[in-house]
């Protein structure tokens, strides 16, 4: 089959805190996804803030395959990829009383 690769620039970040990191991401979709699909896609990812697509374009198969390799060296990816909330109930000291 043949796909699209696209490169996304998107905005992440803390909800009303003002604060936030671009990252570039990589997607592989369909051959009939178009720019607003991509979009619409993106904007339901974790901890994409909202209207965060900056940048989408089109790219070729090796541009995506050296973009999937510095995704995963990316810090911040990393973190967002592996978060665990804590669970207030497995903190107690002790176990259970």
């Amino acid at each position: 089959m043949v796909y699209k690769y696209w490169r996304v620039v998107l905005r992440y970040g803390h909800v009303k805190k003002g604060k936030e990191v671009s990252v570039a991401r990589y997607i592989q979709s369909e051959p009939e996804f178009g720019i607003i699909d991509v979009m619409n896609l993106v904007q339901n990812m974790l901890g994409v803030k909202n209207r965060g697509a900056l940048r989408i374009e089109r790219i070729d198969e090796a541009a995506f395959e050296r973009g999937k390799l510095e995704e995963q060296d990316n810090f911040y990816l990393l973190k967002l990829m592996t978060y665990r909330p804590k669970n207030p109930i497995q903190e107690t000291v002790g176990g259970a009383h």
